[in-house]
């Protein structure tokens, strides 16, 4: 029997971005997933269009001031509801390959008590990586992409471990939020929610692996507040307690304090800084 599986996906804006998302998990392969819109946005007709055009789509209505986290976790709670067994979280800017989800469930059969990720590729360049799983390095201060900006040629065959992921493309167990909560929408409204609901799972004892066989292609082109060329230090100081900047600095403290062992934090967060400062700051 195919379990049940919602796929959650948050929708502050881009209407059309979700009628592309929408259309290619009617692809997503035997496992019929519910679909599970969060419509945080200010358009008070995105919901009531999303509705007419997909019927079968459940839309939930949410406050505009939720950010990624708290939209998320609107969705995961009606889910829990529903009896699924599996919660896909999906962003509204992304499109799948067909039966995906499929290959996502039968590693996630396989490995019990483990998340499953999709390979995340640039959807204007279809076959650079943008995520596939990631790695902590507490001690030298890199939370880093594994595979960032390499070709699908460089990946493994088979399904390995990562130590965390992207919010995008990824299957989850049920007893994962029943065990381990849903997003920390206080600490983590918008980045960093997903690498700490990972990480706490893992202290939990569950797994986190990426499945190179499922691809999925995300648009970032309109999300976040872009890296750009800095000049001078006010300018430098705006984007890093950006919290549209996925390397802001309160959600960067926040993570490290967390999950980062003590006797690495003090030069394991410097030296994160410290890469941090050089990537903005390279031409």
């Amino acid at each position: 029997m195919t379990p049940l599986t919602a796929v959650v996906i948050p929708v502050f804006g881009e209407i059309s971005h979700t009628r592309k998302c929408l259309h290619s998990l009617v692809h997503a392969g035997a496992s019929h997933p519910l679909v599970i819109i969060v419509d945080h946005g200010n358009n008070p007709e995105s919901a009531p269009t999303l509705k007419r055009d997909f019927p079968d789509t459940i839309v939930l209505r949410a406050d505009p001031s939720l950010w990624w986290s708290g939209a998320t976790n609107v969705g995961i709670r009606h889910a829990m509801t529903l009896g699924v067994d599996f919660v896909l979280l999906m962003n509204n800017d992304t499109v799948a390959e067909p039966a995906f989800l499929d290959r996502l469930i039968e590693t996630a059969e396989a490995n019990p008590n483990h998340i499953v990720c999709s390979v995340v590729y640039f959807i204007d360049s279809p076959r650079v990586i943008r995520y596939a799983g990631g790695r902590m390095r507490w001690t030298i201060g890199d939370v880093s992409s594994t595979f960032y900006g390499e070709t699908e040629s460089c990946l493994p065959k088979e399904p390995y471990e990562a130590d965390w992921a992207g919010g995008m493309g990824v299957l989850v167990p049920m007893i994962v939020f029943r065990n381990v909560g849903l997003f920390d929408e206080t600490w983590f409204p918008h980045y960093g929610g997903d690498e700490d609901l990972w990480l706490r799972a893992k202290e939990k004892g569950f797994g986190l692996l990426v499945d190179p066989r499922s691809k999925i292609w995300v648009d970032d082109s309109h999300t976040g507040s872009k890296r750009r060329n800095v000049s001078g230090l006010m300018d430098l100081a705006r984007l890093t307690f950006d919290q549209r900047f996925h390397a802001n600095i309160p959600t960067t403290l926040r993570l490290y304090w967390r999950h980062c062992p003590l006797y690495s934090l003090p030069i394991g967060l410097t030296l994160h800084f410290i890469r941090n400062a050089i990537r903005i700051l390279k031409p």
